[in-house]
């Protein structure tokens, strides 16, 4: 096609109309792969938006830092095509690695969590994923939120804000790597009860059903990945129960899961070959 706005998928319009290397005498080819399915909420679109914001600085020998591509995904997405929902996405997808985000009115900071390799390695081990065989809009969720009940929603906000303090502890201080895991799911639990508290149609009765037998099976916590409503969910469960929670649920894919070091970056790139 010859025209940026003849271009259906609404983030790649909405990245080459704004991108200062791009313009409409340009040519590109692009092709997008993907491990998950969109609409599971493991961030595929922020990842897709940064992936690309990415590849096309780097095409013109660019660098740009992870909290530039961050901010400019935040602006695509939340300003130009004005879809609901957080930030945290677009940051996980630039920086990668193991962090804590805070968040203010109109920026953010980003700290590296510094675990010893055998606390990153226990946690890593630790986390089962699985798919609950249904996909979701985050947006009918969000839309949901934003119309919610103020009161309701701060209080629980509050409450998963103060987790955050108590899962940093756990992580930092805590005396082993197995007490760590069980205290940290166990927390992990805790914030899914108040995120569940958010907004009706963050979980339902196959999702309640899927949790409760991860956590009959010994799964010491554990929350739905996205917004709600459908995608994945992971569980913290010890090495020992982690068979027993396989076999209950059989019925539902499960995800091998590692720990990802890096944010965006290239595959290849004439930036750092030549």
């Amino acid at each position: 096609m010859n025209d940026i706005d003849e271009i259906e998928h609404s983030q790649i319009r909405a990245i080459l109309g704004s991108h200062p290397y791009f313009s409409d005498g340009n040519f590109l080819d692009i092709h997008t792969f993907a491990d998950l399915p969109a609409s599971a909420g493991m961030g595929s679109s922020s990842s897709f938006t940064v992936g690309m914001l990415n590849n096309l600085y780097l095409m013109n020998n660019v660098y740009k830092t992870a909290e530039s591509l961050s901010i400019e995904a935040i602006n695509i997405e939340r300003n130009i095509l004005k879809e609901a929902g957080g930030w945290q996405d677009q940051i996980f997808a630039a920086y990668g690695g193991f962090n804590r985000i805070d968040f203010f009115n109109d920026t953010f900071t980003v700290t590296p969590i510094v675990l010893s390799p055998e606390t990153l390695s226990a946690l890593e081990a630790s986390c089962m994923l699985f798919f609950t065989n249904k996909l979701r809009s985050s947006k009918d969720v969000q839309d949901k939120l934003l119309k919610s009940d103020d009161s309701k929603r701060i209080y629980s906000l509050n409450e998963i804000k103060e987790y955050v303090d108590q899962a940093y502890s756990i992580l930092i201080k805590s005396t082993s790597p197995g007490n760590m895991v069980q205290e940290f799911g166990m927390l992990l639990n805790k914030t899914w009860e108040s995120k569940k508290n958010l907004v009706e149609g963050t979980s339902n009765e196959d999702i309640d059903h899927i949790y409760q037998l991860g956590m009959d099976a010994g799964a010491y916590g554990g929350k739905l990945c996205g917004a709600g409503g459908g995608g994945f969910i992971l569980f913290i469960v010890a090495k020992d129960k982690q068979e027993a929670v396989a076999n209950v649920l059989q019925d539902y894919h499960s995800i091998k899961i590692r720990f990802e070091n890096y944010g965006s970056r290239p595959i290849y790139s004439k930036m750092f070959t030549n």
